[in-house]
């Protein structure tokens, strides 16, 4: 047994690393046996709980106003990994500088990388998006059909046999009817449509089916549904809204057959926010099927913090990568450092 000297000693010890590393618990306390309580004791989870706040407080059709909401959310009720607004306005202004027309985004989760990148996309681009978890998956769809983008989902698995043709897809925009996706998981291309001032996911110029049901966000405001300041328009941002696929399936199978089975010749712009232990595999998989353009970036969140080590070695020592880390804060936590990799690609292929 302990003596109660031996335990007063160790106090001031204890002391100091409770003070060093106070915002870690806070954030094991919240990021995890809060949210696992939580999802306990209402038997909800915790980003169909983040969704229910979005569909109560953010403003349908602006993609902005949503993103915000789901700040709030994060800040003052429970945390959810997403990008954030401190690393997201450093996405946003590289996708600014590259316009890029061909975007991966690897790890979708809720939506909200999602959402972030495709309001920055230059009109004409496509932007895929890659997540392995169908629950989040689910969630996700609904966020981005709130932020007024019209979604569908395509499941990554192979096909039955007898089973014949492409997946049904659904266009969201201009000069497309809309239509009511077939329930539960069509099949994706999601066509942006920018801040329309309605609610729900038809926009003035689509209109509602016959018979299909209401967009339970339409009931928002009255008949009108919400109508939000207008936004001012993005330099060059006219013309066709850029076009997003949701692939659920995990990256490591996806991943090979994006050229072949989703249309993705090569990609400009590369978005990594998963498992940080699947980064690098993730990378090699995309040298080796030679799916980077030559110039590509390659953006890759919290490799400081969970950290990604051997992926961070390998950029910097292979020679394919122009590598740099803007260092920032872990999303919702500003006490705690954190980072974006940056890597340019210039391998000989």
């Amino acid at each position: 047994m302990v003596s109660p000297a031996i335990a007063l000693a160790f106090l001031p010890f204890l002391l100091t690393l409770l003070i060093r590393y106070r915002h870690y618990l806070v954030l094991l306390y919240r990021a995890v046996l809060a949210a696992w309580l939580r999802d306990r004791l209402t038997g909800v989870p915790r980003e169909q709980r983040a969704f229910q706040y979005l569909l109560a407080h953010a403003i349908p059709g602006d993609p902005r106003h949503v993103l915000q909401t789901f700040d709030q959310w994060c800040y003052r009720r429970e945390h959810l990994s997403s990008v954030g607004p401190v690393k997201g306005r450093i996405v946003e202004r590289l996708l600014y500088e590259r316009a890029p027309r061909r975007v991966l985004e690897l790890g979708t989760y809720c939506g909200y990388g999602t959402v972030l990148l495709a309001q920055g996309l230059p009109p004409g681009a496509r932007l895929y998006t890659v997540e392995v978890d169908p629950r989040h998956a689910a969630v996700a769809e609904k966020v981005i059909r709130l932020a007024g983008f019209a979604e569908e989902t395509v499941s990554a698995a192979p096909r039955r046999e007898g089973e014949t043709g492409s997946s049904p897809r659904w266009r969201g925009g201009r000069g497309h009817p809309g239509t009511v996706p077939p329930a539960p998981t069509p099949c994706p291309l999601l066509g942006g449509i920018p801040g329309n001032g309605k609610a729900g996911p038809f926009p003035p110029w689509i209109p509602h089916p016959a018979g299909a049901a209401r967009d339970p966000l339409a009931s928002r405001g009255g008949e009108g549904g919400w109508v939000g300041p207008p936004r001012p328009p993005r330099p060059g941002a006219e013309g066709d809204p850029a076009q997003v696929e949701l692939i659920v399936g995990p990256s490591e199978e996806v991943i090979p057959r994006l050229r072949e089975r989703h249309g993705l010749p090569e990609a400009d712009f590369v978005f990594m926010d998963h498992g940080k232990r699947c980064y690098l595999r993730d990378l090699q998989l995309l040298e080796s099927h030679r799916l980077l353009a030559p110039g590509a970036t390659v953006l890759a969140d919290n490799v400081l913090f969970p950290g990604a080590p051997r992926f961070l070695q390998y950029a910097k020592t292979c020679g394919k990568y122009r590598c740099k880390v803007h260092r920032a804060s872990l999303e919702y936590f500003r006490a705690i450092p954190d980072g974006v990799a940056e890597l340019r690609y210039t391998g000989n292929r």
